[in-house]
C-alpha cells in the first residue's frame, strides 16, 4: 500500500513538471491573465509576454534579429527559425521603466511577405538570421505552431473564450494593463490566426 501511494505521488510529481514546460513560462491557458501586471494569457508566445517583456528579452532567447522598420526608426527586428521554416517579426514602441523598450507586436508566419518586416528607413534589408530554439518557445500559448489545422488549433485553445471568426482568421480580444516608463495603462491584447487552405500559416499578437 505504502509502495503504492509513493509511486502515485512520484507520478503526480513528473506531470507537473512536464505541465509547467510545456506552457513555459508557466502559466495555463485557462486563466485570463498571468503576472501581477494583469497580462492577457494570450499575450505569451516565444517565451515572452507581448505587452510585458522586452525585446532586449527576446534578443536573449533567439539572438540578436536583423533590424527592419518599426514604430521607431530601426526599432523591428526579424529572425527565421529554421526547425519550422518560420520567420518571426517583433516591434515595441513603449519604454519600461528601466528604458529597455517593451514589444507590442509579434509575429510569426510562413512568409515574409505577409509580415510587416521591411527594410529601415532609406535602406536595403539586412540579411535575416537563421536561428535555432526549441519548439516549446516557438509557440503561442506553449503549444500553437504554424503548420497545425485548424481543427487542431481549436482543440488546444478550448479553455480560451471562443475566438471571433471571419473568413480565414481566428480573432481573441482580452483586456488587461501594462506599466511603461512613466504610467500604467489599460489596453486590448489581440491574437490573430490566419490559416490558408485549413492550416495554420500565420500568428499575429498585439497590444
Amino acid at each position: 500500500m505504502k509502495r503504492t501511494v509513493f509511486v502515485g505521488l512520484i507520478a503526480a510529481a513528473v506531470v507537473s513538471v512536464v505541465a509547467t514546460f510545456c506552457l513555459w513560462p508557466g502559466v495555463s491557458p485557462s486563466k485570463k491573465t498571468t503576472g501581477k501586471d494583469n497580462v492577457p494569457v494570450i499575450a505569451q508566445v516565444l517565451g515572452v509576454r507581448v505587452g510585458k517583456d522586452t525585446m532586449e528579452r527576446l534578443d536573449k532567447i533567439l539572438g540578436r534579429g536583423a533590424t527592419c522598420m518599426g514604430g521607431h526608426p530601426r526599432g523591428g527586428r526579424a529572425w527565421f527559425i529554421k526547425s519550422q521554416n518560420v520567420y518571426v517579426y517583433a516591434d515595441g514602441f513603449d519604454y519600461s521603466r528601466h528604458g529597455d523598450c517593451i514589444i507590442d507586436t509579434i509575429q510569426i508566419g510562413f512568409k515574409k511577405d505577409a509580415m510587416q518586416i521591411g527594410p529601415p528607413y532609406g535602406q536595403p534589408m539586412p540579411t535575416i538570421p537563421k536561428v535555432s530554439v526549441g519548439n516549446r518557445r516557438i509557440g503561442w500559448l506553449g503549444s500553437v505552431l504554424p503548420g497545425m489545422s485548424r481543427k487542431r488549433t481549436l482543440v488546444l485553445t478550448s479553455s480560451l473564450p471562443k475566438p471571433k471568426a471571419s473568413g480565414r482568421v481566428l480573432r481573441w480580444t482580452m483586456e488587461g494593463t501594462y506599466k511603461t516608463s512613466s504610467e500604467k495603462r489599460k489596453d486590448n491584447w489581440t491574437a490573430e490566426l490566419t490559416f490558408d487552405r485549413g492550416v495554420l500559416v500565420l500568428i499575429d499578437i498585439g497590444s
